[in-house]
């Protein structure tokens, strides 16, 4: 499992779970509460995300995994709170991890079809280009229709 992986658990989830009766407060209640419970598990407390990802004990670090995400979202949902994204808390909070997603450059997982991926071989391998193109195919240039 990854960061992202709770991450997106801890968001989908939890929270968005949670805010489906427009209340703020209610939905850190319960963030801190969960938070609190793997916060009991955990042997040392308030790492830094790199610290945590050098943790050697897998189950350790992902207690402190999702504690460092539950205790970021819960600031966060004081920022989207009083930015006012939106009147719905729901709408806000996706306009607010659209933006995180933004500032940070995360790419989705984008996966091609076979023969997509044939040919973009095909243009960046010399020996497979002659399998790849018809051939009466001159690299596109327009030569044979002006002679």
């Amino acid at each position: 499992m990854k960061n992202m992986a709770i991450s997106n658990y801890i968001d989908n989830n939890i929270i968005l779970a949670n805010l489906s009766n427009k209340n703020f407060d209610s939905t850190r209640s319960v963030i801190l509460e969960l938070s609190n419970k793997f916060k009991d598990r955990i042997l040392v407390k308030n790492l830094s995300l790199k610290d945590i990802e050098n943790i050697n004990d897998t189950r350790q670090r992902y207690y402190s995994l999702y504690v460092y995400y539950a205790e970021k979202r819960i600031v966060d949902t004081y920022k989207i709170e009083q930015l006012k994204l939106s009147k719905n808390p729901i709408k806000a909070f996706k306009k607010f991890l659209f933006k995180e997603k933004l500032e940070n450059c995360e790419s989705k997982l984008v996966v091609y079809s076979a023969k997509y991926v044939n040919l973009a071989k095909a243009y960046t391998d010399p020996k497979l280009t002659e399998y790849a193109y018809p051939p009466e195919f001159d690299g596109g240039h327009l030569s044979r229709f002006y002679r």
